[in-house]
């Protein structure tokens, strides 16, 4: 168990260390775009300005992502994550059957199958969790 532990939390350090560097990477960027645009004098360096400021953006949208998932980590996430039981195999299949059955009438339709294809909106489910 405990090499368990040591392996996630040296995992979990690699995972910091890796998003300093992008965080580095970013702020290297950043600094050469600015020093690269005093030099937009002809096409060229107006073309490589531009594409560098795109790769730049993408950097950074890479690294504010690891920023924020690194904010979520938590010791025992892990150990959350393999505590959570397996769906029943039958787990929404009354959704993709496409009828619901009710003891107190007919069959209603789910209109799933409907929704899927016309991206319209959120698809709201009501009831009891577990219920039939």
């Amino acid at each position: 168990m405990d090499l368990l532990r040591d392996w996630k939390n040296q995992n979990m350090q690699e995972s910091y260390k890796f998003t300093a560097q992008i965080q580095r990477l970013d702020d290297q960027l950043q600094a050469a775009q600015r020093r690269i645009s005093d030099l937009q004098g002809n096409a060229f360096w107006k073309r490589l300005h531009d594409d560098f400021s795109r790769f730049s953006f993408k950097v950074h949208q890479v690294s504010q992502s690891h920023t924020i998932i690194a904010s979520l980590r938590y010791e025992s996430m892990h150990f959350r994550q393999s505590a959570i039981k397996d769906a029943h195999e039958k787990t929404f299949a009354w959704m993709y059957s496409g009828y619901v059955y009710h003891e107190s009438g007919p069959q209603v339709d789910t209109g799933f199958a409907q929704w899927l294809q016309c991206d319209d909106g959120i698809y709201w489910i009501t009831g009891k969790p577990g219920e039939s």
